[in-house]
């Protein structure tokens, strides 16, 4: 894995560290929640805490169907790329 890392949205650099740093930027965990064809329809960051992960279930449990599955995983580059380039678009569309 590469010793530094840009992520890089709309031409300019957003963030840049090593993988581990960026990971932590967004948290050291993900709740995955998944449908009942087993397919992700959020992914949500956390600390991995259990009273991190008990708040978040807590703030999303209305919004999701009651048969959702949860998984709680480390945090991925692929989840740094979408967190910081979503966060990035909303701000430049607010």
């Amino acid at each position: 894995m590469a010793d530094m890392v840009s992520v890089i949205t709309a031409g300019r650099v957003v963030a840049t560290g090593t993988p581990q740093e960026l990971k932590s930027r967004i948290g050291g965990e993900v709740l995955e929640l998944r449908d009942e064809k087993d397919e992700v329809i959020r992914v949500v960051p956390t600390t991995g805490s259990i009273h991190d992960v008990r708040q978040t279930l807590n703030g999303i449990a209305h919004s999701v169907p009651d048969q959702t599955r949860i998984y709680l995983r480390k945090t991925s580059m692929d989840d740094v790329f979408l967190a910081l380039t979503i966060q990035r678009t909303e701000e430049a569309l607010s």
